[in-house]
């Protein structure tokens, strides 16, 4: 399984997806919102959902919102396969 992993994302790797788009495969494209971006690299540098929430003034219901949104995007079940996709991809 972990071999099937790493095999999809070397097939979805492309440098440079800095606007927040995930690499196209099979004509799906998804793309981070601006927020969702920020939220997740805040969640990169190792802040909680409190400490981000203080930080964007936005309640910490709204930050769960957008790390489960940003989970669902990403196919990630937890905070560190999120940010580890991420990073594999070149978001971060």
């Amino acid at each position: 399984m972990i071999h099937e992993a790493t095999e999809l994302l070397e097939t979805l790797y492309q440098p440079g997806l800095a606007d927040g788009r995930l690499p196209e495969r099979k004509g799906i494209s998804v793309t981070l919102s601006e927020r969702e971006r920020q939220v997740l690299g805040w969640v990169a540098e190792g802040l909680s959902n409190q400490e981000i929430a203080g930080r964007l003034f936005i309640t910490e219901r709204t930050v769960r919102f957008h790390i489960t949104s940003i989970f669902n995007k990403l196919g990630a079940d937890n905070r560190t396969q999120a940010v580890a996709i991420a990073n594999r991809l070149g978001m971060l």
